[in-house]
């Protein structure tokens, strides 16, 4: 199983600010047909990313997560119950990869995880890329 996750929070917002591209890929092998179909009805619970992530990966708002792990949520998120913790529990190979190391859905205003969180965690590459390798200049 493959979950991917794009932060669409609204399905309606998605289909008024960007037709084409969601035409576009509701199309690809009629896979995001089944992903539309089953988005429907979701709504954003919180202004950020960060508490919608929390509903989603880890079936608890933020309120309910300070309850079982006040660590985890004003320290390192390491200890939070997060869903691919299910299935590296049954032997499935997961990871977790976002498009901005500096500004990730755990490490801004967060203090991140302490260790990998998973499997295969994009950051730290990515984060070294972006120390090291040259990068233009904005215009």
């Amino acid at each position: 199983m493959i979950l991917v996750v794009v932060l669409l929070t609204l399905k309606l917002l998605c289909c008024r600010e960007l037709p084409s591209s969601f035409e576009f890929v509701s199309a690809v092998h009629g896979v995001f047909k089944y992903v539309n179909k089953t988005l429907e009805g979701y709504n954003k619970i919180a202004y950020n990313t960060l508490p919608n992530f929390i509903a989603f990966l880890i079936g608890m708002n933020v309120e309910q997560l300070v309850k079982v792990s006040h660590k985890a949520w004003n320290d390192e998120m390491d200890d939070c119950p997060f869903i691919w913790k299910n299935y590296s529990e049954e032997k499935f190979s997961t990871a977790y990869l976002e498009d901005s190391a500096p500004i990730g859905t755990f490490n801004y205003a967060k203090y991140g995880f302490l260790n990998s969180p998973t499997d295969y965690y994009a950051r730290p590459i990515m984060k070294a890329a972006l120390d090291f390798l040259p990068t233009k200049a904005s215009v």
